[in-house]
């Protein structure tokens, strides 16, 4: 997290404002005038490889046979979506609280808990510093009012902020879009500086696992039947039937995010979707006696 100069973050979000204001107005009619943090080389080369990946398994997998209901759920390959929104967010005066994928919020919770040395729950001044120093430098150390401040401008309600940051007011300068702005917080990029790039795959395996055991409870396993229900946007996938199958490589992502790999019957399509969104069949014909 940036150290703001009197809490310069804010003042540096309003100047981000004021030049988007340009920017807009160039866009309207649809023009994509993209902001310069949106179009990153390492998005667009993150962005490609994964789609390269995919198609060089295409003649197992085609763009039918794997697919996400994405008319259900937003689905934004590049991020421009988000970053105009982002814009447009601003310009009206709020920001995007897109909340955190499942991965970063365990990469939150990781780093929180690397530096809560105590286990108390709380980071006091040494532990937020040392934090700090870990991922901004030597020159982002807080004192002791320079932290009591910060602790009162993410959470005015705080009831006693001398002790330190609680991890409920920590996971916010990373979930709510006005202190992301302000203090210029990215869960990926803080988690890589901790714990290195090979950290993004344990985070993932962490999340993979929790979500597969909760699958399980729900008799939601490898092998079940099940029928697809609840969906909001590409309702025609409603009442169909299937059987929860074992992910390949290309749905490694869509399975971190706790997602479940279905192959709709009679058919070789296989969707990835939400456990909620699903029932297996015994518990189905359960619920039919009840």
């Amino acid at each position: 997290m940036a150290v703001p100069e009197r809490f310069r973050g804010a003042r540096e979000a309003a100047v981000r404002q004021r030049r988007s204001m340009g920017a807009i107005a160039a866009a309207c009619g649809l023009v994509a005038l993209v902001p310069g943090a949106m179009l990153r080389s390492t998005a667009f080369a993150s962005a490609f490889s994964a789609g390269a990946s995919q198609s060089s398994i295409g003649q197992h997998l085609s763009a039918r046979q794997l697919r996400t209901p994405m008319r259900a759920e937003a689905f934004d390959p590049f991020g421009w979506k988000n970053s105009l929104k982002d814009t447009f967010g601003g310009l009206l005066g709020g920001f995007s609280d897109e909340a955190p994928s499942k991965i970063e919020e365990q990469m939150i919770f990781e780093i929180f808990q690397k530096f809560d040395s105590d286990g108390d729950g709380i980071l006091n001044l040494e532990e937020f510093n040392s934090l700090q120093v870990s991922t901004e430098g030597e020159d982002a150390v807080y004192n002791a009012d320079q932290l009591k401040s910060l602790l009162v401008a993410v959470n005015p309600d705080i009831g006693k902020p001398e002790l330190g940051m609680p991890f409920s007011d920590y996971r916010r300068l990373y979930a709510e879009g006005r202190l992301r702005q302000a203090y210029s917080t990215d869960a990926r990029r803080d988690h890589a500086k901790i714990f290195g790039e090979e950290g993004f795959a344990k985070a993932a395996a962490v999340v993979e696992a929790l979500a597969k055991a909760a699958a399980v409870a729900q008799g939601l396993s490898e092998g079940a039947e099940v029928t697809i229900e609840g969906l909001g946007g590409a309702v025609e996938l409603n009442g169909q039937s299937g059987k929860i199958v074992v992910p390949v490589e290309a749905e490694a992502n869509l399975v971190a995010e706790g997602r479940l790999i279905v192959q709709l019957a009679g058919t070789s399509e296989r969707i990835a979707l939400k456990p909620a969104n699903l029932r297996t069949t015994n518990s189905k014909a359960l619920a039919e006696l009840e």
